[in-house]
């Protein structure tokens, strides 16, 4: 009878987060990784509606922070919503989309099909196969030999000269848009 009583005192503990047992657990964080397919949703609050601040790759590793109360359901995935340290960047993510060891196998990556530097930023364009995307990215992507090559990539949220200015160095208007920060050839 007491050991029954003492597990059901755990199982409530752990329900209800009063207990909680962590793998991986350091002083600032649990290690988790991406496995979202097509890149997990950096989030500026723990919400589908909230701004997206951008875009961890498949496999890619975080550190978790802290975690949500609530468990929701997104895309089939259940979860809470947790809030994570990326490269020096917090965010939150759907935990639904972590897993504890780094998933197996990447997805296919997509080709680059061109470069091309503009106004405001380098322009690349992306073939995944099933379909083509269209992406502004850093300028420092446009000097990298990545042309015709199949590339990991990482985006975030940043400013750059609004269209409006029209290639205008005088011009002080900018926009926040989705760029390319980082790419590496596989």
């Amino acid at each position: 009878m007491k050991l029954k009583s003492a597990l059901l005192i755990t199982v409530l503990a752990l329900s209800s987060g009063v207990l909680s047992i962590h793998c991986g657990e350091s002083a600032s964080g649990i290690a988790m990784y991406a496995s979202a397919k097509s890149g997990l949703i950096v989030r500026s609050a723990p919400s589908t509606g909230s701004e997206k601040l951008g875009l961890i790759p498949y496999r890619g590793e975080v550190t978790v922070l802290e975690q949500g109360e609530n468990e929701e359901t997104i895309a089939g995935k259940t979860g809470r919503w947790a809030l994570i340290d990326h490269n020096g960047q917090d965010g939150w993510v759907f935990g639904g989309f972590l897993t504890a060891s780094q998933p197996e196998k990447a997805p296919a990556a997509p080709k680059v099909t061109s470069l091309e530097a503009g106004d405001i930023a380098c322009y690349v364009e992306l073939d995944y196969g099933d379909r083509q995307v269209s992406m502004m990215a850093d300028f420092g992507i446009c000097e990298q030999p990545l042309v015709g090559k199949r590339i990991t990539f990482e985006t975030r949220k940043e400013s750059v000269m609004a269209a409006s200015c029209e290639g205008d160095p005088e011009c002080g208007d900018s926009e926040t848009v989705e760029l390319m920060i980082f790419a590496k050839a596989l």
